[in-house]
């Protein structure tokens, strides 16, 4: 997919207002407090599709994974 084809499939996740996307956090605390993502299958489908847009453009296929703001 292209990356205007991502952005736009993550796009298209925001149209129901009602929907229950993100009103989880993507993300969890460890032991030292620190934050930790959570992986690809216990997020809802619009971070799915932000991460893979991410991944995209960045040319870093672990995002968010090992990045600097996680550590």
């Amino acid at each position: 997919m292209t990356l205007k084809e991502l952005l736009e499939q993550w796009k298209n996740q925001i149209d129901d207002e009602y929907s229950d996307c993100c009103s989880f956090p993507h993300h969890f605390l460890d032991d030292l407090g620190r934050l930790v993502p959570k992986p690809d299958n216990m997020v809802c489908k619009r971070e799915q599709c932000w991460r893979a847009y991410v991944r995209a453009r960045d040319c870093n296929p672990n995002y968010p994974f090992g990045n600097k703001y996680f550590i």
